[in-house]
């Protein structure tokens, strides 16, 4: 029988609660769009994926500080 590893079923609670997050934010913002104009909007998706792109675009001089990364980056693997 195969040993219990404790770090890998901490990875796994720490993205199931990241994930289960992200659906709660999106859930929250399109109860917030139907309570303000009493209509569904589904294009709320298309919100939250062009401010994922446009943060991965804007982010490219600030990768090290936001990876914590210490050794030089090589541009070719982005």
């Amino acid at each position: 029988m195969p040993e219990f590893e404790w770090q890998f079923t901490l990875v796994l609670l720490t993205n199931g609660v990241m994930i289960g997050l992200m659906y709660a934010l999106i859930a929250l913002g399109f109860v917030l769009i139907y309570k303000a104009t009493d209509a569904i909007n589904f294009a709320q998706g298309e919100f939250v994926m062009f401010r994922g792109v446009h943060r991965r675009g804007s982010c490219r001089s600030c990768r090290r500080a936001v990876l914590g990364l210490r050794a030089p980056i090589d541009r070719r693997a982005w």
